[in-house]
C-alpha cells in the first residue's frame, strides 16, 4: 500500500508539472491533463484495493492453517 501511495504522490506531482500555465491556454489542454491524471489515480486506487484484499486473504489463510503436532 505504501508503494501505491508513492505512485499517487508522483502522479499528482506530474500533474502539477503538466498543467499548462498562462492566459492563452486552450480548454482541451487542461481537460487532457486532468483526465490523464484522474485515470492514473483511479488505477492506483484499484491497485491499492487489490493489494489490501490479497493481504487480507493471506492473513486469513495463515490464521486458519492448523498447527502440526510433532510426534515425539
Amino acid at each position: 500500500a505504501l508503494v501505491f501511495g508513492i505512485f499517487n504522490a508522483y502522479d499528482v506531482f506530474q500533474f502539477r508539472k503538466k498543467l499548462p500555465e498562462g492566459i492563452g491556454v486552450e480548454k482541451h489542454e487542461i481537460t487532457d491533463a486532468v483526465l490523464e491524471t484522474a485515470v492514473s489515480l483511479y488505477i492506483n486506487l484499484i491497485g491499492m484495493i487489490f493489494i489490501i484484499d490479497f493481504m487480507k486473504f493471506l492473513v486469513k489463510l495463515i490464521a486458519e492453517k492448523p498447527l502440526k503436532k510433532s510426534s515425539s
